[in-house]
């Protein structure tokens, strides 16, 4: 019996992090896609696109 509840224990501690885990992730995955939705020109450097090539980059 002992036995039987220290691993009955340790499942529980286990499903209970691995929820948690798994809850952690997708909240991360949710925040960081409306972060970026939000902020788009946070990452890169300012460009300004030429209609005819590639982007210039800013002079001076």
């Amino acid at each position: 019996m002992y036995f039987t509840g220290i691993g009955a224990l340790l499942i529980v501690v286990y499903l209970v992090f691995a929820v948690t885990l798994a809850w952690a992730l997708v909240l991360w995955i949710v925040v960081g896609h409306r972060w970026l939705a939000l902020h788009p020109r946070r990452a890169t450097a300012p460009q300004r696109a030429t209609p005819d090539g590639p982007p210039i980059p800013p002079s001076g």
